[in-house]
């Protein structure tokens, strides 16, 4: 390794595969390539992603809530 912070015994490898991704992409239409994802007619699991992140957001606001209602009502300092 030298004098420098950077271990390069697997530069060979990561340039390699990066041209084979290169490759690989360069078999694909374009369209293909630049187009966004359609969601599906039943897009159950983007349903459920959207419905599991708001379940998510209103229980983190519930405790938060909570945490500021207890300090509050302890009087402690809430940077301690």
């Amino acid at each position: 390794m030298g004098g420098e912070n950077v271990d390069r015994r697997l530069l060979e490898r990561f340039e390699a595969s990066v041209q084979h991704e290169r490759a690989r992409r360069e078999l694909l239409p374009p369209m293909w390539i630049n187009a966004e994802p359609e969601p599906g007619p039943d897009d159950q699991l983007g349903t459920v992603y959207e419905d599991t992140l708001r379940r998510a957001r209103e229980r983190v606001h519930e405790q938060r809530q909570a945490m500021d209602a207890h300090v509050r009502k302890s009087g402690l300092d809430p940077a301690v």
